[in-house]
């Protein structure tokens, strides 16, 4: 077998899944250099809040019947996924969950390129690419950023494909990257290729063939080849749909919509099952929606959607599914996978686990989580209703605002009272160039006061929380805002 990482490359580019933000969903986007990004298609809104994730879990965990796997026992050796991406900037969610760094181009490091030649997200966030893939993936309970699927039965191997200023990259690399990660799975536990990327633009014959033969020799070396469909809503990119590799679409992870699928998922032929890739979930006003990340540079929560995350849920799966059985193969592993998808061709992770006989995985990791999550203690029974005083009723209870500050993209907010029992949640929101709000910060705390970091406001949503139970809101709006103590508000 030649080595490819000697060979010249080929003039096919591949242009490497890139994000896009707006204050809006932006389903599709502008070809370059002949080929079409498969791009990640993020929307991404920070939101103020603890770590995403914990202990509640993820709305993607929740969508692929996953939540088990954030509290399962870990395995006597994670497995790895080897993520041939446009690499990982370390932050506290990816340094504990490497395994080791590549990059293809010697003439670059392994950091995230896209994140270091992207313009920065609005409030200055990093647009990468890879570290997200990457904390998706394995991210730790720590108090920062987010709780990734299988934090204790997977890491992440960072294959760089991108060279430095670059963000395209021949079309024979997929075969170099593919050949790296096969070696590499000679002396660590290596299961699964990821391939978050893709092209419309067709290889040539040799290139695809080149291209076919690497994949059959990754499956028959034992490895997976896993890729994202691509965002178009039309037919599946390559490497989606080379023989041998397990194609993803994207589908909705909202309960009301669950399993439907996203509207710039592409479909058709080469699909071989969707999993969480949008959300149709919406907080007040239309804000946020999507699966939940994290801010790569701050761990703040976001917002994201795309067919790049898609397949990062799948590959999780899978090398959580075979850390915890060594002993499967790759097609036995796909088979538990593909064998129990819902009735809309949905990724359920749990019942693939129950299929390959890890019921007891699921079953220790589910208690665990209940344990962690119990359900609201049912109130205890008050006094007589002849010797209550005749007070507003609590479900009727509303926030009154009495202070609002902004200084310094700092958005301070008072209330008189937090009534005994409840919590605070506020939601700040802006409006879109087309007059759409969009959610920019969100909290539920048990302080009166509390410090929101935006760019800038139009409208503060506010209410008190019993349990998971949303109470009557008050609503602020910028413009109007009259009668109350305030500084700096603009």
């Amino acid at each position: 077998m030649p080595r490819l990482l000697a060979e010249p490359r080929s003039e096919s580019p591949i242009l490497l899944v890139m994000t896009r933000v707006a204050a809006r969903r932006i389903l599709g986007i502008a070809a370059l250099a002949g080929a079409v990004l498969l791009a990640t298609c993020m929307t991404l809104s920070a939101q103020a809040s603890a770590e995403v994730g914990a202990p509640a879990g993820t709305v993607e965990a929740t969508a692929a019947n996953m939540l088990f796997d954030e509290y399962a026992p870990p395995p006597p050796t994670p497995g790895i996924i080897c993520l041939v991406d446009s690499g990982v900037n370390p932050n506290p969610d990816t340094t504990p969950i490497l395994a080791g760094s590549y990059a293809l181009s010697p003439n670059t490091n392994t950091s995230d390129e896209l994140a270091a030649l992207n313009p920065p997200l609005p409030g200055g966030h990093p647009d990468g690419h890879g570290t997200y893939m990457a904390m998706l993936a394995a991210a730790p309970v720590n108090g920062w950023g987010m709780v990734g699927l299988a934090p204790t039965s997977v890491r992440v191997y960072n294959l760089k494909a991108l060279a430095a200023g670059q963000t395209t990259f021949a079309f024979s690399e997929y075969a170099v990257a593919i050949y790296r990660c096969e070696a590499l799975s000679n002396s660590m536990p290596i299961t699964v290729v990821n391939l978050s990327l893709g092209s419309s633009t067709q290889p040539s014959g040799s290139e695809l063939e080149t291209l076919e033969n690497y994949v059959q020799s990754a499956n028959t070396h034992g490895l997976s080849v896993i890729a994202a469909a691509g965002n178009e809503g039309g037919p599946v990119q390559t490497p989606g749909g080379v023989p041998g590799v397990l194609g993803i679409g994207a589908s909705d992870a909202n309960p009301a919509n669950l399993g439907v699928m996203c509207p710039f998922s592409n479909r058709g032929a080469g699909i071989a099952l969707l999993a969480p890739g949008c959300g149709s979930q919406t907080e007040p006003g239309g804000g946020g929606n999507g699966i939940e990340i994290a801010f790569s540079d701050d761990g703040s929560p976001a917002w994201a959607d795309g067919t790049s995350y898609s397949g990062e849920i799948v590959s999780t799966a899978e090398a959580s599914m075979r850390a915890y059985s060594p002993t499967l193969t790759d097609s036995q592993a796909q088979g538990c996978i593909t064998s129990t998808l819902t009735s809309a061709g949905n990724l359920n992770v749990a019942a693939a686990f129950n299929a390959c006989g890890l019921g007891a995985i699921v079953n220790a990791g589910m208690a665990a989580y209940q344990a962690a999550n119990p359900p609201p203690k049912a109130s205890s029974p008050g006094p007589p209703a002849a010797t209550l005083t005749p007070t507003k009723a609590a479900s009727r209870a509303k926030p009154k605002i009495t202070k609002i500050t902004f200084k310094h993209h700092s958005l301070t907010i008072t209330v008189a009272e937090i009534p005994k029992g409840l919590r605070l949640q506020l939601v700040v929101q802006r409006r879109g160039k087309r007059g759409r709000l969009v959610t920019v910060a969100q909290t539920t705390t048990g302080h009166r006061t509390s410090t929101l970091r935006v760019d800038r406001w139009d409208r503060i949503v506010a209410r008190f929380m019993a349990g998971h139970t949303k109470l009557p809101a008050v609503i602020v709006n910028r413009r109007t805002l009259t009668g109350l103590p305030q500084r700096g508000v603009r």
